[in-house]
């Protein structure tokens, strides 16, 4: 499966939760995803932790307004001055080792 098919298949099973949404996009990577999002959220903000990727999201074009974060998405959240009404995690990803859930319980503290 490529990464277009893989972003068109989940975007197409999670279309109705993120369909006119302020959609935050943890670990966005290049872009892909979130690109595929973009066509039916109102909103994105796209949030990854490894610099060549972001850069390569941030020259992507998307279908709403999105923008496109270097950084830690935790201390982004804690800076925030307006709550995403969605959330996309990147599963693949272990956040400091200590798994999802502990990614979901740290998010879940700032709204």
């Amino acid at each position: 499966m490529t990464e277009k098919s893989r972003a068109e298949t989940i975007c197409s099973l999670a279309k109705e939760e993120i369909k006119d949404k302020h959609v935050c996009h943890v670990g966005c990577g290049s872009g892909e995803i979130t690109q595929e999002i973009s066509k039916y959220a109102k909103k994105i903000t796209a949030i990854e932790i490894v610099q060549d990727k972001a850069e390569l999201a941030k020259n992507k074009d998307y279908y709403c307004d999105a923008k496109v974060i270097h950084g830690d998405a935790i201390e982004y959240f804690s800076l925030m001055n307006e709550s995403p009404e969605t959330f996309y995690l990147w599963a693949g990803w272990k956040p400091k080792e200590q798994g999802m859930q502990w990614w979901i319980e740290n998010i879940v503290k700032f709204f």
